[in-house]
């Protein structure tokens, strides 16, 4: 027989409460993470005996870090990707990642790889990792937009209108956020923030698929004496992995400088007491932990056309092309060591 003594009135219980291990750092430095941790502590804390309307403010600034949380776990899924394109060519046979490798005279996929070779890595979970990783990010920025426009200006906008938003508030805390915006948005810009139908976000979510957009595929250059080139594939003039990389590091920063901001100071400007460690964030504290091992080809280009002539390969839906061009002689500078195996 089952008891309900749990469930009658004037019967004292106790509640146990198992908090979460589990906890992403997308790569970022430990000061990061230690920094993004101790703010969701100190809201928690800070929420205990308030009011409804200051629980839903620090709510939203909690609802901004899961929000991120979530797009440090995508960042995770792409650094995963980067761990194990760093290892090809020297596993031929790979189905999560296939090659194809181009010699002089033939064509071989699966087949044992010798330098000199181009080889056409086909990496298409990458490019739906990163599609992830461009809707979460578009999603978190969004989310923070809602929480500062309708906690300063008193209505909702999204990011792209925000700033015109802030610089009409009155708040002191609004002309702090506009100043960290600024600092990121080079990194932001036609990527995450839209502002014409050519952005990347705007691109990816309503107009196109990455297939429609490839410029140049994923493409390692082998060269004698156990040298390689890396190049990034590219996306509509976006490279895929640098942009990564750039936006992994530019958005979490993004959002624990705004969240520490709102969290830190009064309307007034002043600080909250016990809270001076979340104000003014560096945004060195924030520059991703791992590395891009690859370049962006059209960095490199020489408009003297008078550098090296490089091989890329430009794909079709259902063919593609090598052409080449002309790159300036130091993109032999970031030649690696190879074995191919």
């Amino acid at each position: 027989m089952v008891d309900h003594s749990y469930n009658k009135a004037g019967v004292e219980y106790t509640i146990f409460q198992q908090n979460s291990a589990v906890k992403v750092s997308g790569y970022l430095r430990p000061d990061a993470m230690t920094y993004l941790i101790s703010l969701e502590r100190a809201v928690a804390r800070a929420s205990v005996g308030e009011t409804d309307e200051n629980k839903r403010f620090l709510g939203s600034i909690n609802g901004c870090l899961h929000h991120l949380y979530a797009f440090l776990l995508q960042v995770e899924r792409m650094v995963e990707h980067v761990v194990a394109l760093r290892l090809i060519p020297s596993k031929t046979v790979n189905p999560v990642y296939p090659i194809e490798v181009f010699k002089e005279n033939w064509l071989g996929v699966g087949t044992p790889v010798s330098a000199p070779a181009l080889v056409r890595v086909r990496i298409d979970l990458v490019e739906y990792d990163f599609i992830q990783l461009l809707l979460i990010g578009v999603a978190t920025l969004e989310r923070l937009a809602t929480f500062v426009s309708i906690s300063l200006a008193g209505k909702q906008c999204n990011y792209y209108h925000l700033q015109h938003e802030l610089s009409l508030c009155p708040d002191s805390r609004a002309a702090v956020i506009l100043s960290i915006a600024a600092k990121v948005a080079p990194q932001l810009a036609d990527v995450l923030v839209s502002g014409s139908q050519k952005s990347l976000r705007n691109r990816v979510a309503h107009l196109s698929s990455i297939p429609e957009l490839s410029d140049r595929s994923m493409l390692f250059h082998l060269l004698p004496s156990d040298k390689i080139l890396r190049f990034d594939s590219e996306l509509a003039g976006f490279p895929l992995l640098k942009t990564a990389h750039t936006i992994s590091g530019a958005l979490p920063y993004l959002v624990a400088a705004v969240c520490g901001e709102m969290f830190g100071q009064d309307a007034s400007g002043k600080v909250i007491a016990g809270r001076s460690d979340f104000t003014q964030v560096d945004p060195a504290r924030f520059t991703p932990d791992w590395m891009n091992p690859t370049i962006h080809f059209d960095d490199f280009i020489d408009p003297t056309e008078t550098g090296p002539q490089i091989a890329y390969i430009k794909p079709g839906l259902h063919e593609f092309t090598i052409d080449k061009r002309h790159l300036r002689p130091e993109i032999f500078d970031h030649l690696e060591d190879f074995v191919c195996l």
